[in-house]
């Protein structure tokens, strides 16, 4: 008999949970916005810390603590547009995003924005044409 395992750590002098591991989840769950850099999840995740001002320019989101892809490449007419990088690292995510065959959902995975919002949030931009 295995016994169920709830795992918890808070942060210091605050009492907020930041990461959080129960039976009922297949990952842990670990607060993104409380998230000090502390390592202790480093043995299991991977984990990258970018700068704050990336996060109103999140294009797709899978999920929490789950990838996010941060701007689109610019395709430009009559070039060639040339995706490199680990594995992981969204070159197939942004080029269905480009194809159409991905929706952007501007790092809202619960409650993803119709078109119309889409196309303003790129008003503006190289993206726009």
């Amino acid at each position: 008999h295995i016994m169920s395992l709830y795992y918890f750590i808070f942060l210091p002098l605050t009492g907020k949970l930041c990461i959080e591991v129960t039976p009922g989840s297949k990952i842990a769950f670990i607060s993104e916005e409380l998230c000090i850099g502390c390592h202790i999840c480093d043995s299991d995740y991977q984990s990258f810390n970018l700068p704050k001002d990336l996060d109103k320019d999140t294009t797709y989101r899978y999920g929490p603590n789950i990838f996010k892809l941060h701007r689109l490449p610019v395709p430009r007419p009559g070039r060639v547009l040339g995706l490199v990088g680990t594995n992981g690292i969204g070159k197939s995510t942004a080029l269905k995003v480009l194809a159409g065959k991905l929706k952007p959902n501007l790092r809202r995975f619960n409650n993803p924005p119709d078109w119309q919002e889409i196309l303003m949030y790129i008003r503006g931009s190289e993206l726009q044409n």
